[in-house]
């Protein structure tokens, strides 16, 4: 498995954590152009006035949809050479989300 940038485990992180705010997690998003993007065009997304800023973009949509998008890009980006390890990326999928339902399920 490849490891994740460090900017990337950071938002991550601050966005796991209830105590973070907007101008911590919107700076690490800043720092990563991809993250950057994803959250933009979540936020422009909507037929209202366009927002320029990731702190903007975070207000828009909210920390719980900022929190999907950014954990979907880090995911999506961390297992897209998978196909060259000789992995089966379906059953992989599966399998993982399986196991985070689990998860989910003896959480509660």
């Amino acid at each position: 498995m490849p490891t994740l940038p460090l900017p990337r485990v950071r938002a991550l992180a601050l966005l796991n954590d209830d105590a973070s705010g907007i101008t911590e997690i919107s700076e690490v998003v800043a720092g990563d152009p991809g993250l950057t993007v994803a959250v933009l065009r979540a936020a422009n997304s909507a037929p209202t006035s366009r927002v320029q800023t990731p702190s903007q973009a975070i207000v828009r949509i909210g920390v719980g949809a900022t929190r999907r998008i950014v954990t979907g890009a880090v995911v999506g980006d961390a297992f897209d050479n998978l196909g060259y390890a000789d992995l089966h990326v379906d059953a992989l999928w599966r399998h993982l989300i399986a196991t985070a339902l689990l998860a989910e399920t003896l959480a509660r």
